[in-house]
């Protein structure tokens, strides 16, 4: 089937059907693995009833459950998310110390008001972090956890030029508010606050340093989104 010419939510949620389908799991499998009903379900797979553009985050993951035990790629059902997240596989935490965790550090700058470095990115070192704390400041599983650079100063007085933030590249659905690492443009980089908008299938892209950096309104189609800012670190 062809979905070039076909709006996000058609697309989504035709791709969605055909992936089921495809798999030989009965819709009423995957409801219940997601603790819902058939019909309530249901929509998610009908472009007449969907309107989100795109998957939930957190239905993708019942339903990878649901359906990758019968031979579907995991990848396909994330990229009904909108976004698959462009970091390297973390390394696995044999080489951390005993009750740590090691985050992953890459060579990469988001853009807080200047030009941003989004090539190339490779894993350049690790934080250490005591499992407490971690679990403290996330659920997120260490190897869906990594830091990067802020450069610019375009979210003053939240994130300062030479901050370091950490993202969890599971959290990438722009239904909720809050800071995330997004991929503008195709290339540039960026950490940005993100709210409603006045049109649908649209976010308001928010800069804290509203004095210079007004907000501006993007279709979610121009988004992609590499994950959501839940740790921030720097230089006093």
């Amino acid at each position: 089937m062809q979905y070039a010419n076909m709006t996000n939510e058609t697309a989504t949620a035709l791709r969605l059907k055909e992936i089921r389908e495809r798999s030989g799991v009965s819709l009423r499998q995957v409801a219940r693995e997601l603790g819902m009903s058939p019909a309530g379900y249901a929509h998610y797979e009908d472009p007449k009833r969907f309107k989100r553009g795109y998957l939930p985050v957190k239905i993708a993951e019942g339903i990878i459950c649901s359906l990758t035990p019968a031979g579907i790629d995991e990848a396909e059902i994330w990229a009904l998310t909108g976004a698959t997240p462009h970091f390297a596989d973390t390394p696995d935490d044999e080489s951390a110390p005993n009750g740590t965790h090691l985050v992953p550090v890459y060579n990469v700058e988001a853009g807080a008001g200047t030009e941003s470095r989004a090539s190339e990115d490779y894993q350049v070192a690790s934080l250490c972090f005591p499992a407490g704390y971690l679990q403290r400041v996330t659920r997120a599983q260490p190897r869906n956890l990594a830091v990067i650079s802020v450069k610019g100063d375009s979210m003053v007085p939240t994130l300062n030029d030479d901050d370091i933030v950490m993202t969890d590249t599971s959290k990438r659905d722009l239904s909720y508010d809050g800071l995330f690492v997004i991929r503008d443009n195709g290339d540039a980089l960026l950490i940005k606050r993100i709210g409603r908008a006045t049109r649908s299938h649209h976010v308001t892209v928010i800069s804290d340093n509203r004095d210079h950096y007004p907000p501006v309104e993007r279709a979610l189609g121009d988004i992609e989104v590499i994950g959501k800012v839940i740790w921030k670190g720097g230089k006093v």
